[in-house]
């Protein structure tokens, strides 16, 4: 809830609710606190009173990402399109999911056997449990994708959705070539290998079957961003659990993060005692 506007401005007003995304890198303060600051202009105005602020907090990130990926894919998504998500279980694989209902499509959703019912929920035709076998084993003689979208990372999954796009399709990710990207500080060989890789594929696409693109969209989060993707769609993330802002739950829940296995956001939420 905005408690105070500085001088200039005259988007917003005391008692507003608000979000958004922080721009670390630029030094801003950040939000594992009671307050903050921001520029009205990187501040999103939540004038639908049905969406919590916990909603809010879990959806953010993945409307932010996702957004951008399906921008990158917009010459390929048309009604009836086919779209594979690798990680459509996390936080924001949930999010694709529902933001690509709209193109009446046929989405295949790769997540593990017992996240199966949510993610048919959210929006998944199909769900491909990786825990049996290799998803494009499982999928080796089913029609091919227009677009993948890849929230997990690794050369093996590339590999993988390779071989199951359409001649001029798209593979998005939103992590690049290292799976579980941010896990480990890269060594200056991999940092290089991984640029190199990225600037290659990006640019130099003679020859390829396919496109490639790797998410790079920068905060703020805009309105016009959280009305494409969340107001317009209706689009929740899954949340996996409200903790308090305490010693003991925060270090729990970086454990769990930490596995890759969360089963959706984490929110600390300062309200929860």
């Amino acid at each position: 809830v905005v408690l105070e506007c500085g001088e200039g401005c005259n988007k917003l007003k005391v008692g507003d609710r608000v979000c958004g995304i922080i721009k670390v890198p630029e030094h801003q303060a950040g939000t594992w606190a009671e307050k903050t600051t921001a520029p009205e202009k990187d501040v999103c105005l939540l004038e639908d009173d049905s969406i919590s602020f916990v909603d809010a907090a879990a959806v953010a990130m993945g409307a932010f990402v996702d957004n951008d990926m399906i921008t990158h894919a917009a010459s390929a998504l048309s009604e009836g399109c086919r779209c594979l998500v690798v990680g459509a279980s996390g936080a924001l694989g949930t999010v694709m999911l529902q933001m690509l209902r709209k193109y009446k499509g046929h989405i295949t959703a790769v997540c593990s056997g017992t996240n199966a019912e949510m993610v048919q929920r959210m929006g998944a035709n199909e769900v491909i449990d990786y825990t049996k076998k290799p998803f494009d084993e499982q999928l080796a003689t089913a029609e091919k994708f227009d677009v993948v979208f890849d929230f997990v990372g690794g050369k093996e999954i590339e590999g993988g959705a390779a071989t199951l796009l359409k001649r001029g399709g798209f593979f998005i990710t939103a992590v690049g070539d290292r799976k579980w990207v941010g896990d480990r500080q890269l060594t200056c060989g991999e940092f290089s290998s991984s640029c190199c890789g990225f600037i290659c594929r990006s640019l130099c696409s003679c020859g390829s079957p396919y496109k490639y693109v790797i998410s790079q969209a920068y905060p703020p989060l805009t309105e016009a961003i959280w009305k494409a993707a969340v107001v317009d769609t209706g689009a929740r993330a899954a949340i996996a659990e409200e903790i308090p802002f305490a010693e003991a739950p925060l270090r729990e829940s970086l454990r769990r993060v930490a596995t890759h296995h969360a089963g959706g956001r984490v929110v600390i939420n300062f309200e929860k005692r």
